[in-house]
């Protein structure tokens, strides 16, 4: 069971591309039926989801968050750092995905706690992959939890 009691496993893609969030969207429910991939543009909508404010008081706690560096408002950097300080958070796996890969992107995103880093694919085959390897990691993530 995840944190909040289903059998789904929940995903908060926190992604400002919408093409390149309905990709990942897809490929996570082409690899499991047992998904729901929740979606935010920007930091501001990321930080309302996890704290259950407005709009998206009723959304399930994520088992895993995948996380674009570079979104307008509040960085990827950012928010991850703001995750790892807050108890809630702070042992959720979050997952980089970003079109960068720059040495220095992945170096901050290591220190500042990410769990994992995944340049996005360029082409649809392979995003089966990157989604059997979220799944994975979701299912780690709530077995150190329980």
């Amino acid at each position: 069971m995840s944190a909040t009691g289903s059998a789904l496993t929940h995903f908060l893609v926190v992604e400002d591309n919408p093409g390149d969030a309905l990709l990942l969207r897809q490929a996570l429910e082409d690899a499991s039926e047992a998904v729901a991939v929740h979606h935010v543009e920007n930091g501001v909508q990321a930080y309302e989801f996890l704290g259950k404010r407005g709009r998206f008081a009723d959304q399930a706690t994520p088992d895993l968050i995948i996380l674009d560096l570079k979104l307008p408002v509040i960085s990827g950097h950012d928010i991850l750092r703001t995750l790892r300080l807050d108890p809630a958070f702070a042992r959720t796996p979050v997952v980089i995905l970003s079109s960068s890969a720059l040495g220095p992107d992945l170096a901050t995103a290591k220190r500042n706690g990410a769990t994992a880093y995944q340049v996005k694919p360029t082409v649809w085959a392979d995003y089966a992959p990157v989604a059997a390897r979220l799944l994975a990691l979701a299912q780690a993530g709530r077995d150190q939890r329980t």
